[in-house]
This record gives structure tokens, sequence and C-alpha cells, in this order.
């Protein structure tokens, strides 16, 4: 398989707060470049980046490495001319990881980079189809999960997403969020035991709406473990 995503072109502050992270969750999340895992991991206790692609979990690993060498251009490396993901996607993506400091300086203690690359240890990358990685995982061991918009790729599920995500909540342990970015929300509504959490998932669509960095935005969805 090849790489096809260098950064994400979703808002990453829409990911962080509509998943409400709190430092005693353990969360499950798609890797892609690995953007969504890094900013997760700044206040989550532990966080596993599964994918399907391995191309995906080598650049998110290699991006790991770059942070914890203090390698800051490799950990931002240039786009490849011809792939999916824009430049503009990386500018957004440099703007959320450096906010308290311009790209190109020493990062200092406090920033947001510093504080990731302190807990790069508690990131684990996993290649595996995230459908297998669920029904395999130990029921309490994860919190929340994100996870894009995986479930629009059918091929994956089988088409049968609101089987996985009912699987899914049954091992979470509470709260039990799960997110969801444009991928069959509509028929999670008459699903058993989740429920939308309409709060968070206001949250998550207005900072999607305001990311005009990306071109366009988004539709997160938040859903919660009702039992």
């Amino acid at each position: 398989m090849r790489l096809e995503y260098f950064y994400t072109n979703e808002s990453l502050d829409a990911v962080v707060r509509g998943m409400d992270v709190k430092s005693s969750d353990d969360i499950i999340a798609v890797c892609s470049a690995g953007c969504q895992p890094f900013a997760l991991i700044e206040k989550a206790n532990s966080v596993v980046a599964v994918d399907y692609n391995e191309a995906q979990i080598e650049y998110a690993m290699k991006r790991a490495e770059a942070l914890k060498a203090g390698n800051y251009g490799s950990f931002f490396p240039e786009v490849e001319e011809g792939r999916i993901t824009l430049e503009r996607d990386r500018d957004t993506a440099m703007k959320y990881f450096s906010r308290s400091t311009l790209f190109g300086r020493i990062f200092k203690s406090k920033t947001r980079l510093e504080r990731i690359r302190n807990k790069l240890d508690r990131i684990e990358f996993k290649a595996a189809i995230m459908q297998d990685f669920v029904k395999n995982m130990e029921s309490g061991k994860y919190s929340k999960a994100y996870l894009s918009n995986a479930l629009t790729f059918s091929k994956l599920f089988k088409n049968n997403q609101q089987g996985f995500i009912q699987r899914l909540a049954a091992k979470l342990r509470n709260p039990g969020l799960i997110y969801l970015t444009d991928g069959y929300d509509i028929y999670l509504k008459y699903a058993c035991n989740i429920e939308e959490d309409k709060k968070l998932t206001k949250i998550s669509l207005d900072l999607e709406r305001a990311n005009v960095e990306s071109g366009r935005y988004w539709r997160p969805s938040i859903w919660r473990k009702s039992r």
C-alpha cells in the first residue's frame, strides 16, 4: 500500500475538544498521518493508533521518531506533489502543533509540541483493520474512540457499520465516547446502547466550520454509550 495522507484536513481542535479528552482517557484512534493521535496524547493517558495501511503507520512512527529527536523539520515534512493531501493541510497542522511559538524556533518546555514529545511513549502504533482490532481488544481497556470517516469504507466493515459501532461501544468503559466524521451517523440514531451527545457534537461542528484553512468543513458527530 502507498502513503496517501501526509496531514489531516480535519480540525484538530474539533477532535480534541469534541472528545472532551481527560488525563484518565485511554483512546483508540484511526492513525492516518498521525496528527490526531499526536494531538490526543497531549491530554490523554494513552492512545493506540490503528490503521489498515501499513504505510500510514510507518509514516506516523517516523514523525514520532523525528519529534522525539527534536527534529521538528522532519515532523513537518514537505508534501509530495500529486498526493491527496494539500499544502494547506500541512500549514493547518503546523498552526495547531506550534501554536505558542513560531515554526523554526527552539521549542520551549511549555509549548504543545514539547508536551506531546514527553508523552510519545504513551502512543502505540498498530497496523490492523479496525474491525479486527475491536473484536480482539479487551473490554474496558479504552474509554473513547476516534474513527474519523472510517465507516465510509464499507469494505472494511462488511456493510455492517451499525453492528461494529455497537460492539465497540459495548467494549468501551465509561464515558464510552465515539467520534465520527461524515460516517453513517444516520444509521446510528437507531442503534442500541448508544446516543448522540448533542452538546459535544455542536462544539466539534462549530470548530470545524471555523476551520477555513481546510477549504471545507467536515460534519462530526459524537456518540456516547447509553448503558
